[in-house]
């Protein structure tokens, strides 16, 4: 009776597949000889083999603090209005103040 194979741990896989490679035997053939279980390492050579997951990360500039609002007073009215504002809609709220 075959001794049994025993299954691979991620830390050791990196190496096993890299002299499974080398050898240049067929998997089942390499993992007979070297009493490793096949599926193990043909599930970590498909593992490895998948990019790893992306991660975002948001990016600031150390010691740059945002740009200071444009500060509009009109008759005692103080509005502030930050880059990217909608000319649009600050027209509408000028036009507002002034017929308060």
């Amino acid at each position: 009776m075959p001794a049994p194979r025993r299954r691979i741990t991620q830390d050791e896989a990196p190496e096993l597949l890299a002299h499974w490679r080398a050898s240049q035997q067929p998997l089942p053939e390499w993992c007979a000889q070297n009493g490793v279980d096949g599926r193990s390492l043909r599930y970590w050579a498909d593992r490895l083999a998948q990019p790893a997951p992306i991660r975002l990360v948001e990016l600031a500039r150390p010691g740059r603090a945002a740009p200071e609002p444009l500060r509009l007073t009109l008759d005692g009215v103080v509005i502030d209005v930050p880059d990217g504002f909608n000319d649009q809609t600050l027209a509408r709220v000028l036009a507002v103040v002034r017929a308060c």
